[in-house]
């Protein structure tokens, strides 16, 4: 079902105002999706894993992106299919699949070796979580920005 609701314009926005305004959500959202990000590592001690947040802003093209070159962090985020460590029996993951927020976890390496592959690293598709996540906040935002320039019927 679609929902409509009336309303009426208090007055029409230049384009650059409607810009800047859609502009600032946009960087609202940015900074959200970046705390996100980070959340997933806030428990990683011997990791220093740094995000980036990109923003493209153009009248005719939003983009906001949120990525880091940490080789580790894309091993989590992106599965492997082997894992040359292997791990103890006090081993505890920090992260999960379908877990967004990274937990405590204990490390346990008793050696490693590419000789004795083993089992993979399950993916942990942060990336997928987080936008599935945070994708009602953009349109709210977006949609708190456009209807700065209206009033209720």
């Amino acid at each position: 079902m679609v929902k409509f609701k009336s309303v009426l314009v208090k007055r029409i926005p230049r384009r650059a105002e409607m810009d800047a305004a859609i502009n600032k959500a946009m960087v609202k959202f940015s900074d959200l999706m970046g705390d996100e990000f980070e959340s997933t590592t806030e428990t990683f001690q011997n990791t220093n894993v740094v995000f980036v947040q990109e923003e493209k802003f153009t009248p005719d093209h939003k983009e906001v992106t949120v990525f880091t070159t940490n080789k580790i962090y894309k091993y989590l985020n992106n599965g492997t299919s082997v894992r040359y460590a292997t791990m103890g029996p006090r081993f505890r993951n920090k992260t999960a699949p379908q877990q967004i927020k990274a937990m405590p976890g204990q490390t346990d390496v008793l050696f490693v070796n590419k000789k004795r592959p083993r089992p993979g690293i399950k993916r942990r598709s942060f990336d997928i979580f987080i936008r599935r996540k945070l994708e009602p906040k953009y349109f709210k935002f977006v949609s708190d920005a456009v209807q700065s320039f209206t009033e209720d019927f």
